[in-house]
């Protein structure tokens, strides 16, 4: 499994642009068939990073450095990041999903990369009243906005668990016991995603979503043992991390999960492009996806390497 990891960080290695970002990839079909136009943007290289953060490797020095001094690069003002990065041609207002899991990296980063943040305040005045949901995108008060579930529990895995989140804290734990999954995130494509990044959250210590941990668990073993549904990579990785996450270390998906992903790892050390988020804004309909080769590998190497850690070397 060592050598799947190794691989797999020289991959992301020679793939890493010299600015240190992680490229994105933009489709308009949901199986990404055909050339994807690069789509430069700062939440690729904070999924690889998330990834990577829990492996240990020569690599990882000169892979970070890069990276961190590119989420730097691309910050503007107290701790704000946008989809779309400045070498972007497009332009887009700063979103809770990239400024949340970017600050998240850099809160918890080694020491060297850490940097002091100064937008708390700021996210938590981005809410939805009465609900207390936390918008998507920082606008000015009167704009069009919208609310996802998905980037509500991102903003609860860097903000914490307070009187301030609790609200959207206990909307998702609703949605999840009284199986409104489809109503609760926009932009994403797969329950599964919702899941990972409530079960993540939890492992960074929200633990008021022990409340829907159990419903999680059974709605991931459901997904994962449909005979109808063929499981790509980043959904295998995804639903291995959410047993990791609650600490299911023993379930027999597990273990299937990480035998299937070293067996789908490519000659080059990555994992095949898949699907991951979509657009545009609601109400219209999903026309653009992104995904990359090394956007799913960000999430196969959290899994491999986690389980690596995990299972003390019994596998």
């Amino acid at each position: 499994m060592l050598d799947t990891i190794y691989k797999a960080i020289n991959f992301l290695c020679n793939e890493q642009l010299e600015t240190g970002e992680f490229h994105s990839e933009k489709y308009f079909n949901r199986e990404l068939a055909g050339e994807g136009v690069f789509d430069s943007s700062p939440f690729t290289t904070a999924i690889v990073l998330y990834g990577l953060s829990f492996c240990s490797h020569t690599l990882l020095n000169s892979i970070q450095e890069k990276a961190y001094r590119y989420l730097e690069a691309e910050q503007e003002g107290p701790g704000l990041w946008r989809y779309w990065s400045s070498d972007n041609e497009n332009t887009i207002a700063p979103d809770l999903d990239d400024i949340c899991c970017i600050s998240f990296l850099v809160e918890n980063a080694p020491v060297r990369f850490r940097r002091e943040l100064f937008n708390k305040e700021l996210l938590i005045r981005n809410r939805h009243n009465p609900s207390g949901l936390f918008f998507t995108w920082i606008k000015p008060e009167g704009e069009d906005n919208d609310v996802d579930g998905i980037v509500n529990a991102n903003v609860l895995m860097y903000l914490g668990e307070n009187e301030d989140t609790v609200p959207a804290r206990d909307i998702l734990i609703e949605a999840i016991l009284e199986d409104r999954e489809p109503l609760a995130y926009w932009y994403y494509l797969d329950d599964l995603s919702l899941y990972y990044a409530i079960s993540r959250a939890r492992f960074h210590g929200v633990t008021g979503f022990d409340k829907c941990r159990q419903a999680i668990i059974e709605k991931t073993e459901k997904k994962v043992t449909d005979a109808h549904i063929d499981l790509s990579e980043l959904q295998l990785a995804l639903a291995a991390c959410i047993f990791l996450n609650f600490e299911k270390h023993g379930h027999p998906f597990l273990h299937h999960a990480i035998n299937q992903l070293v067996a789908l790892q490519q000659e080059d050390g990555g994992w095949a492009k898949c699907a991951y988020y979509t657009g545009p804004e609601p109400p219209y309909p999903h026309t653009v996806f992104w995904g990359s080769k090394v956007m799913t590998t960000g999430v196969c190497i959290e899994a491999i390497a986690r389980f690596q850690k995990v299972s003390d070397g019994n596998w």
